[in-house]
Parts: C-alpha cells; sequence; structure tokens
C-alpha cells in the first residue's frame, strides 16, 4: 500500500488538459511604407546573418628597450614597418525552408575600384528534413576576403538581409564617431571624472 506521500508526487506529476494552440496562416499585406521587399511574402527565413571584420594593420612592431634607462623617458619602442592596410572579412550564413538561400554575391574589381577580392569559401550544410515530412531546411554559409588598394578610402558597410528593400542605406556614418565611447577624454591628464 502506498503511503501518502507517494499518492501525492504521483497526483503531481499527472498532466492537466490544455487546449491545443490554434495558427491561422494568411495572405500577409505590405503597405506603401515598409521596407520589406517580395522576398518576405514568397521566402521563409529561419535566420540569416552577414558579420563583417574590418582590419586596420597599423604595421607597428612593439619592442622592448634593453637599456636600463629606457630610451627618450619610455620603456618601450615602436618601429613603423610598412604602410598601414586594411582587410574586410565577410562572414555570412542563411537558413530557408523549402528553397535555397539567397546569398551575396562576392563583389569584384569594376564594382569597388577600391576593393581586391582575395579569398572565398563556400559552406553548403547538410540538408535536413522537416518534421512535415515534406520540406526541406537549406543552410549555405560562406567568408569572402578583401584588400583595399588604400586603407584611408575603405568604407564599412552594414550587412543588409534578402527581405529587406536595396534602397537601404548601409554605409556606416563617421558623423556618428564620438569621443569618450572607449576612452576617457577631457579632465585632467591621467585622471577620469567621477560620474
Amino acid at each position: 500500500m502506498a503511503d501518502s506521500k507517494t499518492q501525492g508526487t504521483s497526483q503531481d506529476l499527472q498532466e492537466e488538459a490544455v487546449d491545443p494552440a490554434v495558427v491561422t496562416f494568411g495572405s500577409m499585406t505590405l503597405g506603401k511604407a515598409t521596407l520589406f521587399n517580395d522576398k518576405a511574402v514568397k521566402e521563409l527565413y529561419a535566420d540569416y546573418y552577414i558579420k563583417s571584420y574590418y582590419e586596420f594593420d597599423q604595421h607597428r612592431y612593439m619592442m622592448p628597450i634593453t637599456s636600463p634607462g629606457g630610451f627618450k623617458g619610455d620603456k618601450t619602442a615602436f618601429v613603423q614597418l610598412a604602410a598601414a592596410t586594411c582587410l574586410w572579412i565577410c562572414d555570412w550564413t542563411g537558413d530557408r525552408r523549402g528553397g535555397h538561400p539567397d546569398y551575396p554575391r562576392a563583389w569584384i574589381e569594376s564594382q569597388n575600384p577600391n576593393l581586391v577580392l582575395l579569398d572565398m569559401h563556400y559552406n553548403p550544410e547538410m540538408l535536413e528534413l522537416m518534421a512535415d515530412g515534406v520540406t526541406l531546411k537549406y543552410r549555405l554559409s560562406g567568408t569572402y576576403v578583401y584588400g583595399f588598394k588604400d586603407s584611408e578610402k575603405t568604407e564599412l558597410h552594414f550587412g543588409r538581409p534578402p527581405w529587406m528593400q536595396s534602397k537601404v542605406n548601409i554605409t556606416v556614418n563617421a558623423l556618428h564617431m564620438k569621443d569618450d565611447l572607449i576612452i576617457k577624454t577631457g579632465g585632467e591628464a591621467g585622471g577620469y571624472d567621477e560620474p
């Protein structure tokens, strides 16, 4: 015979009856002011991501000073080995159900004379079959590596997903570059203002 403690535990584990969720699918209407394009209606993306890295290499070498007294009051010397350069490394991935995802075309020199395409990587991943037994899941990923002929003319860009209209400005605005965001400026030399 089960004691009252065991009976109470069994009752606690019983599932309560819950009404099933109802999801209604209908046509999507896009207003005139929307930044969606037709792909937002026709294509189903689970996720899409573009990440860019811009590496500005100053080609400066840091060397410790061997003299006990340092050099000009410093303990470290810096040597400029070459002119500054910039690499743009662009990683992207797209996951679409029921069809191949769109992916960014590698820029060629005629589209931006300051860019040189150095390397391309593509990763078409294994197909997955969804729970309905019919729909296929496609994921395609890749990486592009570019070099800039003149690093001082480098433009930074945001990524744009395929369901957003191309009229969106994706160039990073240099006017939004601010002081005081990562290095404290102002106040007394060598000191920081209290918050």
